[in-house]
């Protein structure tokens, strides 16, 4: 789409079965992020068809990743099949936090630009603590007491905020067993997001308990 970036690709010799053993680094300019894949190219039907394992990279200049290098960094994988028209992720592991003790969501992602245009994304999370994301202040685990519920769910939606919906019919799902937010307890999350012309159409269902 016009956006500058940097690419490697290494890769073996087609083997027996015709598949092309090939790794690959996408690095865009512009973007906290890149991309690592590690798989097979084949054609399917006359078609070229990728697919393999993925690992999200971080990106960021060097004064934002001398800050960024006190948290730890974002951490996901998972399976991919890549054509001309679609992204096929059947599953995938996000981590954020310590290594020992991360917060973890799974689930599966598809889009699809060809005949029959189509995106899902599913997410199932772990119970999250609200207190634990935004900066920290005045100790390492992020539990500021100063940062009111508000700031706290800004920064929730600031994240949402950066995830792309693609404008084409499907919907990104969330669940998670609950949040809590100091003694409120919110509880079987579920939060569906839908295309709607220029923004995006949002349902959700819970239960909240104090």
């Amino acid at each position: 789409d016009g956006e500058a970036g940097s690419f490697s690709f290494t890769s073996n010799e087609v083997d027996a079965a015709g598949a092309l053993s090939l790794k690959a680094r996408v690095t865009p300019d512009k973007r906290p992020f890149g991309v690592e894949t590690d798989g097979s190219l084949r054609i399917v039907d006359f078609k070229p068809v990728y697919s393999g394992r993925f690992t999200l990279t971080e990106n960021r200049p060097q004064g934002e990743a001398k800050e960024a290098g006190e948290k730890a960094p974002l951490r996901i994988n998972g399976d991919f099949q890549l054509t001309n028209e679609s992204i096929r992720v059947p599953e995938y592991r996000f981590e954020i936090g310590p290594s020992d003790d991360p917060y973890v969501v799974t689930g599966e992602a598809t889009l699809d630009t060809g005949k029959e245009q189509k995106f899902l994304l599913i997410a199932d999370g772990q119970q999250i603590d609200v207190s634990r994301i935004g900066p920290s202040r005045n100790n390492k685990t992020g539990r500021d007491p100063a940062i009111s519920m508000r700031q706290r769910l800004e920064a929730m939606l600031a994240i949402a905020a950066d995830i792309p919906i693609p404008q084409v019919p499907g919907r990104a799902s969330l669940k998670l067993p609950a949040i809590v937010v100091g003694d409120t307890t919110v509880r079987d999350v579920r939060i569906d997001v839908q295309p709607d012309g220029a923004g995006c159409q949002l349902i959700s269902r819970y239960e909240v308990t104090a």
